[in-house]
């Protein structure tokens, strides 16, 4: 298994990265896991792209919209999140929703003696109660997965008129929530590389 750890990674990076990643895990079947965040950027899967209810092209109120691939609508990914990326080859033993349950396991893992998370299939992602903490969003590349789950470790740092407008994954902005927010005080490194640990030791004991 191989993984990386990145802070701030310029959005368009990260793509090429992850089509690199595709390739090589479809033909060698290793595992390739990414931990990082991103400069503020929007992007745009499926389900919103479909129904053109934003009317979006390339920006959204001056933000870039990057149009990707996954499940989900129009979010947002800015240095606040920790996104789990892994790559994975899926097969009868591993499926899709082992794939998903076990993005969330390890972020309900390493956050429980401090926090409770729950995870969700509808909306999707992981919830503190009644507010948002964790979006999910996926796709399948010939069995190889891409995407995965972005965490708001600190508070999200979009402006407020903004970030009403976004509704993102169409839900109100008032549903999502930090784990700051919430009595964590990991800072960047610390966190992304607990939860890279624990990906880890959990996958491992699954593959």
């Amino acid at each position: 298994m191989e993984i990386n750890y990145i802070q701030e990674l310029p959005y368009h990076d990260y793509l090429l990265w992850l089509d690199d990643a595709c390739a090589k895990t479809r033909e060698d079947q290793q595992v390739r896991i990414l931990i990082c965040s991103h400069p503020k950027v929007l992007t745009m899967g499926r389900g919103d792209r479909q129904k053109q209810e934003h009317g979006l092209t390339s920006n959204f109120h001056e933000h870039e919209v990057v149009n990707i691939n996954r499940g989900g609508g129009l979010t947002f990914h800015a240095p606040n999140q920790v996104i789990l990326y892994p790559v994975i080859k899926l097969n009868s033993r591993f499926g899709l929703n082992d794939h998903l349950c076990m993005m969330a396991k390890a972020f309900q893992h390493y956050l429980a003696p401090r926090l409770e998370l729950s995870y969700r299939r509808n909306p999707l992602g992981l919830w503190l109660n009644q507010k948002k903490a964790a979006s999910i969003g996926v796709e399948l590349r010939r069995f190889v997965t891409a995407h995965g789950l972005a965490c708001n470790l600190q508070k999200i740092p979009f402006e407020t008129d903004f970030f009403h407008a976004l509704n993102p994954c169409g839900l109100h902005s008032d549903v999502y929530t930090s784990l700051a927010e919430n009595g964590i005080t990991d800072d960047w490194q610390t966190f992304a590389h607990g939860i890279g640990e624990t990906y880890l030791t959990l996958l491992k004991s699954k593959l």
